[in-house]
């Protein structure tokens, strides 16, 4: 289940909303979640993505979900578009302007199994397992989202699945 939090003290959390997620199937699993607002877009591996409504935090919603031919394991969000890392399905690019009907407006192959995405605009990082050995990171241009743009990659020598960025001054 979701479950929306109010931490007004710090060590004393209260629940004041809760909804239960969109039925999985049995290889399917919440795996990470991205907030944007109002809006919780959920990675859900086999189901894809799903997206809540938490207007009204005592009843959140499905907002809507889209179903892809991969494993989702991870969203971010920046305007009006998801970027998804869908498993063997690679980069996905989701247009969310209507949270209802998300709409897929760009696919982009990457080696391996995409387990990770991080944004940090105008590029976007994603992280691929190839199998037992190491990693792939892969950088694209995302300024059109319609039309991401491969600008680079690093091969590293062991399995991360999952890419932070870190900026040091």
């Amino acid at each position: 289940a979701l479950r929306m939090m109010r931490l007004l003290r710090r060590f004393r959390p209260r629940l004041i909303g809760t909804t239960a997620p969109k039925p999985l199937n049995e290889f399917s699993s919440v795996s990470r979640l991205a907030v944007d607002g109002n809006s919780v877009y959920v990675a859900a591996g086999e189901a894809g993505m799903h997206i809540y409504d938490f207007t009204r935090r005592e009843e959140p919603a499905l907002a809507g979900s889209f179903e892809t031919s991969g494993m989702t394991f991870q969203v971010a969000v920046h305007g009006r578009h998801a970027y998804l890392a869908d498993g063997p399905a690679g980069l996905r690019v989701m247009d969310i302007t209507n949270p209802a009907r998300p709409v897929e407006v760009a696919r982009h192959d990457a080696p391996g199994f995409a387990q990770s995405i991080v944004l940090a605009p105008p590029f976007a990082y994603l992280s691929t397992t190839p199998g037992f050995g190491g990693d792939t990171l892969t950088v694209f241009d995302i300024r059109d989202p319609a039309k991401p743009v491969k600008r680079g990659s690093l091969r590293v020598a062991i399995q991360s699945h999952q890419v932070k960025l870190a900026r040091f001054d």
